[in-house]
Formats: structure tokens, sequence, C-alpha cells
């Protein structure tokens, strides 16, 4: 037999609270798994950046061997 929940049902959670604000529910800090999707986040965007980085390095160098100061 399925339960089924009335429309009034209460829960009486803090983070579903009317009372409660957001500051209130992020004084309990970053969880775990948003640490991680953070750091990955930054490992995928330096995954991408480093190499294009090196690459311009490269023909900055191979320029500046080609056109001597003067």
């Amino acid at each position: 037999m399925v339960k089924r929940f009335k429309a009034e049902t209460r829960i009486d959670h803090p983070r579903f609270s009317a009372e409660s604000t957001s500051l209130q529910c992020r004084n309990q800090g970053f969880s775990l798994i948003e640490l991680l999707i953070v750091i990955s986040v930054i490992g995928i965007i330096a995954s991408i950046a480093i190499p294009n980085l090196v690459q311009s390095k490269a023909a900055a160098n191979e320029a500046a061997a080609n056109n001597p100061p003067l």
C-alpha cells in the first residue's frame, strides 16, 4: 500500500523552513562535493589554458628570433 502525504505535511528541516534565510543555511560551509566540483572545473580550465600558453610563448620566441631588436 502506498502511503500518501497530505498537503499540510510539514518538513521540520532548517533548510526548508520559511524562517531560515540563505545566510543561515550557508553558515555550515561548503560540502565536499562542492569543493570537488570546483577543483575539477579549475583542472579542466587549466588543461585547456596551459597548452595554449606554451604554444603562444613558443610563437613569441620564434617571432623575436626572426626580428632582432634594433
